[in-house]
């Protein structure tokens, strides 16, 4: 094969030969020029991309850490509230007492902190106290619960648990009080 192509080579006139050989000498650089081009164009725009997608990624990580930060300031602040504390410290309390626990405590504290944190769709307390549930913002602990996630482990660190089926986030922590167990 090679013979067949040397042999057509040599057949070829002057003119021929001498533009055969500018052609070759002048399309291999240009090829590998573009192709050395080429890969470098790649290289800098995928580079680029991966900068601008780290800092998209990093700029949504600092925003959600700022948004939980926020939440658990709230909690904390929840968590620390006396007269909370003292009014569910109550042993058996009565229906009266259980209505002003409602009314002039958990519900003006919880609906404050959600007008503030617009964002936040819903607090809960749970109890193991023998009182009466109130909507959302009071319920008894049951066995089957989103509170089985939870676990129990006598710090009032909050922790988070991320509920995949449903999509939402759960800020919780523990809350004691020195007057009762």
């Amino acid at each position: 094969m090679k013979k067949k192509y040397k042999k057509s080579f040599q057949d070829l006139e002057l003119k021929y030969k001498v533009l055969l050989i500018t052609s070759f000498a002048g399309i291999i650089p240009l090829c590998l020029l573009t192709i050395f081009s080429l890969v470098t164009i790649q290289h800098f725009t995928l580079r680029t991309e991966h900068n601008k997608n780290y800092d998209n990624l990093r700029s949504a990580q600092q925003q959600l850490n700022s948004t939980l930060s926020t939440y658990e300031e709230s909690l904390s602040f929840l968590i620390n509230y006396d007269r909370l504390k003292t009014d569910i410290s109550l042993k058996n309390p009565s229906n009266y007492d259980q209505y002003n626990l409602y009314v002039y405590t958990v519900v003006p504290l919880f609906n404050s902190i959600m007008a503030q944190q617009p964002s936040i769709s819903n607090i809960t307390l749970y109890t193991s106290l023998d009182i009466y549930n109130h909507g959302d913002f009071v319920k008894k602990i049951v066995e089957n619960d989103i509170t089985r996630f939870f676990p129990v482990n006598n710090t009032t660190n909050p922790g988070y648990f991320y509920d995949k089926e449903e999509q939402i986030i759960y800020l919780y922590s523990q809350l004691f009080s020195r007057q009762s167990e």
